[in-house]
């Protein structure tokens, strides 16, 4: 889950370019029943999160990122109600359908952060035949791969030890299959 965007301040018009993403790697197939020899903090996928603000006046760029596995609620990733977390950072339905949801950011880093409202200003793109997209000659290597290309979005971020209510546009990908892709 890739969401990008370009914020401003209404007072200001100070601008600020902001990334938040998640990426889930499967460890080994899910897991059956489990076995008494299976601890809680057994995963079976671990999942990497990316934040960075970027404050275009100010010439600084910052970024942050965590690494957690999906066991105790520490990351993971639901379909219905939407959501994916990693730690106190996520990505989250909170309205609208599926073909046009209204998604909450929230992520923390220190006196960097990020708390957002997205919705659509147009329907989801869905990349080559109809969401399924190749990625080479071999059968199964393909993905699924739709876009949200025009979000509006509002809320707050904080920088430097300021809270600036914020406005602006942002983009969202989301790719995902279940094989290794082959060179292309």
């Amino acid at each position: 889950w890739y969401y990008t965007g370009n914020l401003a301040t209404a007072a200001e018009g100070r601008r600020f370019g902001f990334q938040l993403t998640f990426f889930r790697r499967a460890l080994r197939p899910p897991s059956a029943a489990p076995t008494p020899n299976d601890s809680a903090w057994r995963a079976d996928q671990v999942y990497l999160a990316h934040f960075a603000l970027a404050d275009v006046a100010g010439k600084r760029f910052r970024s942050a990122e965590r690494l957690q596995r999906g066991a105790l609620g520490l990351a993971g990733a639901t379909a219905d109600p939407f959501r994916v977390w990693v730690d106190d950072w996520s990505a989250q339905r909170e309205g609208g359908s599926t073909e046009r949801p209204i998604t909450r950011l929230s992520a923390r880093d220190g006196d960097m952060a990020l708390d957002l409202r997205l919705e659509p200003q147009k329907g989801r793109v869905l990349h080559g035949d109809q969401g399924y997209s190749t990625k080479g000659p071999e059968p199964g290597n393909a993905s699924m791969y739709l876009s949200f290309t025009r979000l509006g979005a509002t809320g707050s971020i904080s920088a430097g030890g300021q809270t600036l209510p914020v406005a602006g546009l942002a983009w969202m990908d989301h790719e995902w299959s279940t094989s290794a892709l082959g060179a292309r």
